[in-house]
């Protein structure tokens, strides 16, 4: 059979209709099967994502099939995620290590991420940003690449997620980038101030299956989310009213510039 295939698009194309043939859902970087094909093809042949169209035509050597074709096999009989047979993971324009002791990194707040937040930060200065379950870090390590002049924390409460978060500042040194295990905010009492953007994604455990518990444990984690972000607005202006400060009138403000909470999505079984 390898030998009726040639070229690099030749094996791209048959990725893509064994993929399909296979029943394999996407979602994991990619949403469909040709582009998933692509990026298996180019990484077994050690080619960067963005090669030009001309080399689609260049033909694969006997090892070098070989090599493809074994990731379209894990791939389909593995089910795991593509990013996972290639550990790297694109994210708001940076490349992240990725591998199962954390979610893939895909989410929309990457565009919010390049688009600085807006239009609703309002241009308000940023100081200090929070990113809950941080996972990879690839919301959190983004967040300081793009905002040097921030203080970004990301927390998690699974160690092997924070030691991909770690490699992950490292390889993209985002020094401006802490990482903290902590069970949502208990671990991050009279942590630095309180933070303007509060990021909270990847809520759920990738072996949570139940759908009907899933939800549960989503609404629990909001509800842990809210109650934290209130908890620490008011508690640092209750100080502030004890020295004359208008109590109501700073918690609204407070709360209006942290008000960005944002749910992540979650991995199927």
């Amino acid at each position: 059979m390898s030998a009726e295939l040639s070229t690099i698009i030749d094996f791209i194309r048959y990725g893509a209709s064994q993929f399909g043939r296979a029943g394999l859902t996407f979602g994991h970087s990619f949403d469909n099967a040709l582009d998933e094909s692509t990026q298996l093809v180019l990484h077994a042949l050690h080619l960067q994502h963005d090669i030009g169209p001309a080399y689609g035509q260049a033909k694969l050597t006997a090892e070098e099939k070989r090599d493809v074709l074994e990731l379209f096999n894990r791939r389909i009989t593995e089910r795991v995620p593509a990013c996972y047979l290639t550990g790297e993971a694109w994210f708001a324009g940076l490349s992240f290590k990725s591998d199962a002791r954390a979610l893939v990194p895909r989410s929309p707040i990457a565009e919010l991420i390049e688009a600085g937040f807006e239009p609703w930060l309002g241009g308000r200065p940023v100081q200090h940003a929070l990113d809950l379950c941080t996972g990879s870090g690839c919301i959190a390590i983004a967040m300081a690449h793009y905002n040097p002049g921030w203080q970004v924390d990301g927390v998690d409460i699974s160690e092997a997620a924070l030691s991909l978060a770690e490699e992950n500042r490292s390889r993209l040194f985002a020094d401006n980038c802490s990482l903290i295990r902590s069970d949502m905010f208990t671990g991050l009492a009279g942590n630095r101030q309180q933070p303007e953007p509060i990021v909270s994604s990847h809520l759920l455990q990738r072996h949570v299956i139940d759908p009907d518990r899933a939800g549960r444990r989503l609404i629990e984690a909001q509800q842990q989310v809210d109650d934290g972000r209130l908890a620490r607005a008011a508690d640092a202006h209750q100080r502030r009213r004890d020295t004359g400060g208008n109590l109501e009138r700073d918690i609204l403000q407070r709360w209006l510039r942290s008000a960005l909470i944002l749910e992540g999505d979650t991995l199927e079984a």
